[in-house]
């Protein structure tokens, strides 16, 4: 693959004690994303255009969950998935 041909649009820095992300959604119409993430033991999902942070969704806050799952260290996968309806 050529890297010329990719623009970056935007950054965005997740920070926590121990985050776990594996990619970025987009919706149809291209101008909407967001990235499922763990960040010690709490499931969120952050939401963005090319400009600015949307909404940070905590799960755990939505579903009632504590905050004692643990995903698999040797597994990149931050143990959700999300989608745009």
């Amino acid at each position: 693959m050529n890297a010329q041909l990719y623009t970056e649009l935007s950054t965005r820095v997740l920070s926590g004690h121990y985050i776990k992300a594996k990619q970025v959604v987009q919706n149809n119409a291209g101008n909407l994303y967001m990235i499922p993430y763990y960040d010690n033991g709490i499931f969120r999902l952050t939401v963005f255009n090319k400009d600015k942070d949307l909404d940070e969704i905590n799960i755990n806050e939505i579903l009632k969950i504590d905050n004692t799952s643990r995903p698999n260290h040797g597994l990149p996968d931050p143990m959700m998935n999300a989608c745009f309806v």
